[in-house]
């Protein structure tokens, strides 16, 4: 035997602990259930909660998949979605505004200041980013700040994006680190659509005539007023748009708010195989990473409504850097946060209107991006031969 050859490990076994929260168990997930599946003497040590292991314990995965638990490590999850369904979060007024390592607030910043070094990213006006920076969001960045600091000492880094989405940003970290930077996405479900059992809603989609519906998710928790609610409500009403709209621990209020409207009220739905159907035309989206994915992997356009963190530059990605969608946001001066229902109902009009020259280039636009995804995790795409390296080189010793 060559002693320089590499040799395979006899026994494979990988440990994947994600953030005990929905946006990253599910991406961590879907990573481990490519690797197992391509590889079937690797086995995982998924570790999650005590909770989270109540939540997907019983949700099918490849037999290589085991769970081990932590105690809780931060508010329960059933808690925090009760606290964010009251529809209130705190105002984006400068006195609640956040200093990052010398960052001003709104007031004491140049609002129309030009960034323009963040690799992969157009030139964007500071107080595009300044909104990522505030209140609680702002505390977690410190607390895991020691996290970022330690990449350089990581052995490999994995990104849940395609490298086409995003080549400048994925190329510049290849080339600051030593290690191999992985670029393994989209990471969703996508091998887990079927045409099996159909719900009650993929029944309702299956009447409606092709791309007329508008499917509306604002991710796991409703983070806006009361007020804005009522007017998005209204908005929607009055568009005369068809909808399938999912509110999770709301739908019995906003079934009874928009009963007599052109739409469905569910809880909760296969997201990936709603985008996927033929009648969806549209995805409002608050612009969580997982989502802006399955609305780009479907080719569905999204019209954006960001509520914090980095769903405002994925946002800024959407409209600005792909044009694949429009931005839900008041046309009237800065000091108007509420976004009024007559705003609310001109847009939806607009965004889901598939024959204007805008929806046409918009729609033409997502498809191109939808090939480019699919074409990264097929056979030879660059999501599946970066899959192949990493499971090559944690598998393999000298």
């Amino acid at each position: 035997m060559d002693p320089i050859k590499p040799q395979p490990f006899k026994f494979r076994h990988v440990v994947a602990m994600p953030w005990p929260g929905r946006g990253h168990i599910n991406p961590m997930m879907n990573l481990c259930k490519r690797l197992v599946r391509r590889d079937p003497n690797l086995h995982v040590t998924y570790v999650v909660t005590e909770e989270w292991l109540g939540f997907i314990g019983s949700d099918p995965k490849p037999h290589q998949i085991h769970f081990s638990t932590l105690p809780n490590l931060i508010p329960s999850e059933l808690v925090r979605a009760k606290i964010t369904t009251r529809w209130r979060t705190y105002p984006l007024t400068d006195t609640n505004r956040w200093r990052l390592n010398g960052h001003k607030s709104r007031a004491e910043s140049k609002e129309d200041e030009i960034v323009d070094y963040i690799p992969g990213l157009s030139p964007t006006r500071l107080r595009d980013l300044s909104e990522i920076f505030h209140g609680y969001v702002y505390q977690s960045f410190i607390k895991f700040k020691p996290c970022y600091d330690d990449i350089s000492k990581a052995n490999y880094l994995l990104f849940p994006s395609t490298y086409e989405l995003e080549p400048i940003a994925i190329d510049f970290f290849t080339s600051k680190f030593r290690f191999p930077v992985y670029s393994t996405g989209p990471l969703i479900p996508f091998q887990e659509l079927n045409d099996g059992e159909k719900p009650d809603y993929i029944r309702w989609l299956d009447e409606q005539p092709e791309g007329s519906v508008l499917y509306i998710s604002q991710g796991s928790f409703l983070s806006v007023t009361e007020a804005q609610m009522e007017e998005i409500m209204e908005g929607v009403r009055d568009s005369g748009v068809r909808f399938l709209w999912v509110a999770r621990g709301l739908d019995s209020r906003l079934k009874e708010a928009l009963e007599g409207s052109l739409g469905v009220v569910v809880s909760w739905c296969d997201q990936l195989r709603v985008l996927c159907h033929a009648a969806v035309g549209g995805f409002w989206t608050h612009c969580g990473y997982n989502s802006t994915l399955e609305g780009m992997y479907s080719g569905v356009p999204m019209l954006t409504f960001p509520l914090v963190w980095d769903q405002f530059l994925n946002a800024k990605m959407i409209v600005e850097e792909w044009r694949i969608g429009m931005r839900m946001k008041s046309k009237k001066s800065t000091a108007e946060m509420l976004i009024r229902r007559d705003e609310v109902k001109e847009l939806v009009k607009r965004f889901m209107d598939g024959e204007s020259e805008e929806g046409k280039g918009m729609r033409r636009r997502a498809c191109d991006l939808s090939e480019i995804c699919r074409g990264a995790v097929a056979k030879a795409g660059s999501s599946d031969v970066n899959i192949d390296a990493f499971i090559k080189d944690i598998t393999m010793i000298v």
